[in-house]
């Protein structure tokens, strides 16, 4: 794992996480995808071959690149070594990012990877399978193709409904005091995850504020977390554990978990945070 390490550590004979060593450490930013390349070249050792290590690198170049990981240390050294191996990838869907009329436009391996990064980021899944991992795995351009343009379809459908929930989102929050320290919404019924955590980056970036966005279902709340500026979600959080059944991720966005009977006093527990935090601030200005 590469989220924050809250509380104690796991007791098990190996915990793989970079968040257990100083934070100087090129490795301590690593993204998961990061974590997963170097654990691979540490079992397979000499029996590594340079066509799959470059495989493999490149790879962990595109989703270091999605993941918005801090790009120092060795997250920079694999987005550098890793993103100008994508372009001489042999999977079709790789080839695909380069040949699309999408990113005919683009002036950088990183921006033709972006732009397909925000297509093909949904989480859906066949069996156990997610599409995502599916379309990198296409055997041949059709199959690619096919399933680029099945992402095309979704992606169309998906951001209608965050733009009109965004929208929704906004005038109701309009309506709140304007001097809340913390934006903490129910979206009610609409249960599909990518969509809340990207309006709730939609709704954060609009309001400059901590923003909480959950669902709810057969009594549980589950949602997400976007912190603008230097603020720390899961900080947050954590000083508000004891009505939470679990958290967590990065300071700038992740998730959480909580009983519904739980919901107004964890509201509360946030606010009285993040005013604390906004106190601190105001007295270091002065």
């Amino acid at each position: 794992d590469h989220h924050n390490i809250q509380g104690r550590i796991p007791k098990a004979r190996i915990v793989v996480n970079p968040k257990q060593g100083s934070k100087n450490s090129p490795f301590y930013h690593l993204a998961a995808a990061g974590i997963v390349f170097k654990l691979a070249e540490a079992i397979l050792g000499r029996k590594l071959s340079k066509t799959l290590k470059e495989d493999m690198l490149a790879l962990a170049a595109l989703a270091t690149l999605a993941e918005l990981v801090q790009e120092t240390g060795e997250n920079q050294k694999i987005l550098e070594q890793g993103l100008p191996l994508l372009e001489s990838s042999w999977r079709p869907a790789v080839k695909l990012f380069f040949s699309s009329s999408l990113t005919k436009n683009c002036i950088s391996t990183r921006e033709i990877v972006w732009k397909v990064i925000s297509i093909i980021n949904i989480t859906s899944k066949e069996g156990v399978f997610s599409e995502t991992y599916l379309f990198l795995n296409s055997q041949t351009p059709e199959e690619a193709g096919l399933r680029f343009e099945e992402f095309l379809r979704k992606g169309a459908e998906r951001q209608a409904k965050i733009g009109e929930l965004t929208e929704e989102l906004k005038k109701k929050i309009s309506f709140m005091e304007k001097d809340s320290a913390v934006i903490f919404e129910d979206m009610m019924n609409d249960r599909q995850f990518p969509i809340l955590s990207t309006v709730a980056s939609r709704i954060c970036d609009f309001f400059k504020k901590p923003t909480f966005i959950f669902t709810r279902e057969k009594g549980e709340n589950w949602g997400g977390f976007r912190m603008p500026f230097e603020e720390d979600g899961v900080e947050a959080l954590a000083s508000c554990r004891q009505l939470l059944r679990r958290y967590g991720g990065h300071p700038a966005a992740g998730g959480f978990y909580f009983e519904d009977k739980n919901k107004e006093k964890l509201k509360e527990c946030l606010a009285k945070h993040f005013n604390k935090n906004r106190h601190k601030s105001a007295k270091k200005s002065a």
